[in-house]
């Protein structure tokens, strides 16, 4: 018997988000959700939690050289940085802005401008310039 995810393994993760959940949790009100505002319909916002939101599954899946998928490495790398999210909240709320709170929030900056589809997904200028060719 073949499963939709059949070709997940064991521990892996799915839902890959490209807004950092633990970045959105800063915006969750009391009941652990937030508003989220569609671009196809603004006049109706989804109340939501963030871990069901910003996601694609297997966004940052890479293929391994012997052909099995890599759906994790990504994610972890990502983890590494948004882990001391919380504190670099704490820090900014007491302005108290030591190096590694700088450090960190220029890293979560950087990751959340260079994860998302739109930074990912748009064309190189190689590729544009052998388009206009």
């Amino acid at each position: 018997m073949t499963t939709k995810d059949s070709h997940k393994q064991p521990g892996e993760r799915k839902r890959h988000h490209f807004v950092s959940v633990t970045y959105l949790n800063s915006w969750a009100g009391e009941s652990g959700k937030l508003h989220a505002y569609r671009s196809d319909n603004q006049a109706d916002p989804l109340y939501i939690r963030p871990k069901e939101i910003g996601f694609e599954n297997y966004y940052y899946s890479q293929v391994r050289e012997d052909g099995s998928r890599d759906n994790d490495s990504f994610e972890d790398l990502f983890g590494t940085v948004e882990t001391h999210w919380p504190r670099v909240l704490d820090s900014l709320n007491a302005e108290k802005f030591d190096r590694d709170c700088l450090h960190y929030l220029y890293a979560m900056m950087t990751m959340m401008r260079t994860r998302v589809p739109a930074a990912r997904d748009c064309p190189s200028s190689e590729h544009l310039a052998q388009m206009a060719a």
